[in-house]
Parts: structure tokens; sequence; C-alpha cells
């Protein structure tokens, strides 16, 4: 029979081994506004999962290595080590200020509140957030990890119970009885200020919920027809800047070519819209693209922000 101590170690390596498994199924959620998933790569919000953002796969490395350094300066130098050497890539300054500024573009579009990346000077970055991780499991593993508990602790219970001696007298009874009733108590206790914990918890996500509903506000983008490409109606958003329809389809043309999307077999209505800066440097561009259910309305939308020269 093992000693409890070695049973505890056991157990504690069970639990340690599922959760290093468990790591790829980690969903991060970032002041109860955003979702940020990892393994796809995206930035949705919390109370409306269908407004989705897709970010490149270097900006996705860096996202995630500020989240699990979260309050902490991280160095240029370790930033690049981390996201980039590590993965047989080359990284540098202007790389890493290019994908700082895709993060923060991406958080800027699903919401204003999110300035949570905050640059030290001559020295790095640091994330300033509240993050609450998300682990989803397979119903497998759950099991697995349920069955090894439970085994586990029966056996020290059991441990227990063989080892604790006999009461034969009377004042032996009396104490037991007593550690019994206090532990009974304590039980009692800890139910309750759990369970007043949980409520307070849905009292406050209810809270937060309801105040985001309240204060979201979805302004109309006026856009103009450009043309027809196979099932796809395609908009321009930038018709105000002056640009004549020719130059617009150019670059809509030219940008859309860029991303896969299918306008063969999917009805789709497509918005662009370039970003011409003043420093003529991370020229950007967006596009739209909405999908039409049989009854003519949108059934759901995807957002692709990309930079000039860089892949998604």
């Amino acid at each position: 029979m093992k000693e409890p101590v070695d049973m505890l170690f056991c157990m504690y390596n069970n639990i340690r081994d599922l959760d290093r498994k468990s790591l790829s199924f980690m969903k991060y959620v970032i002041n109860i506004i955003v979702v940020f998933d990892p393994k796809e790569k995206t930035l949705a919000l919390f109370n409306n999962p269908l407004n989705t953002v897709k970010l490149s796969n270097p900006a996705s490395r860096l996202f995630l290595e500020l989240i699990k350094n979260n309050g902490e300066t991280i160095p240029r130098e370790d930033l690049l080590k981390n996201v980039w050497e590590d993965y047989g890539f080359t990284g540098s300054n202007s790389n890493l200020n290019s994908y700082i500024s895709e993060i923060r573009k991406n958080l800027a579009c699903l919401s204003t509140d999110l300035t949570v990346i905050k640059t030290i000077p001559k020295v790095g970055f640091r994330l300033e957030a509240d993050i609450q991780v998300s682990l989803q499991e397979s119903p497998e593993e759950e099991n697995n990890a349920d069955t090894d508990i439970i085994i586990s602790e029966s056996d020290i219970n059991s441990l227990h119970r063989k080892d604790r001696p006999r009461v034969e007298d009377l004042e032996g009874e009396n104490r037991v009885l007593k550690e019994h009733r206090n532990n009974h108590v304590n039980k009692w206790l800890k139910a309750r200020i759990f369970l007043g914990i949980v409520f307070i918890f849905l009292l406050l996500s209810f809270y937060v919920f309801y105040l985001s509903k309240r204060t979201v506000e979805i302004s109309q983008e006026h856009y103009s027809y450009l043309y027809k490409t196979g099932k796809c109606k395609v908009f321009s958003l930038d018709y105000k800047l002056g640009y004549s329809k020719a130059t617009l389809r150019e670059m809509a043309e030219q940008d859309i070519s860029n991303e896969k999307i299918d306008c063969q077999s999917v009805k789709q209505s497509i918005f662009h819209r370039r970003i011409m800066p003043e420093n003529n440097i991370a020229k950007t561009y967006f596009i739209g693209v909405c999908s039409i259910a049989p009854s003519g309305k949108y059934n759901h939308c995807l957002s692709i922000i990309n930079h000039y020269g860089e892949s998604i």
C-alpha cells in the first residue's frame, strides 16, 4: 500500500499532465469584452461571437506571448526570440512594431475600450488586462480526470480510516463527536460562502453584460456598388474620398485577389476599403465578407484586415 504522501504526489502528477494536454484548448477572455482563440487565430466579441477578426500568424503568436506574461514588461529581444527565432524566422524591430500595430487595430475594431498594450520606451511592451482562461476538454479527458482523482482520494481516505486509533473511553468519543460537529459546521459555512461567491459572480456578469449591451452603438456605414464577380457583389466604402469608380474597382480587385474568397458557389457581398496613411508606410486594407441567406438577409460576416506585404 502506498503512503499518503506518495498518493498525493501521484494525484498531483495526474492533474499536471491533464493541464499540459489541455493547453491547446485554451481561450482567453480579455476584460470580459473580447475572446482570443490562439488555435483559430481569431478575436471575437464576448457577447457576439459572430463578430470575428482574423489575426496573422505572427500577430497571434505575439499576442499569446503578451497574454502569458500579462502585467510584466517583456523586452523586445525576448519577444523577437520567442515569437520569431524559436519558430525558425528572423524578426526585427520593424516587424515587431508592425504586428503590435496590427493587434491594436484589430482590438480597436471590436471595442474602443481595449487599449491594453502599453509601449515601454527603449525597453519593450506590456499587456495590462484582466485575463480569464476558458479551458475546453474532451469528454474522454474529463472522465479520465474524474476517475483518477476519485480513486486517489478514496485510497487516501481508506488509509486514514485504517490509521485512525480506536476510541475506547468516553472522553475520546466526545472529542471525536466534537470534531465531527466542527467539520460539519465548517463544511456548511464553506458551502454558504461558495454559493454567495457564485451568486455575486453571476450578478456581476449579468450587470456587465447588460451594461455592454446598452452602451454598444453600431453606426451604419455608407457604401456604393462597384461590380459583380461570380456570385459576389463588390461594394466600396471609399467612394467619398474622390477616387474615380475605375480607380476604386482597380484597388478592390487587387486587394480581393489576395484573399481566398469563394465567389463561385457562395452568394456573398464584399465591402472594400483601403486605408492610406499620411506617412505612406503601414498601408492597410479592410475587406468585409457577408454571406447571403436564401431570404436575402445576411447570416454571417467575416472581417479581414491586412497590411501590405504581410500574409494573413
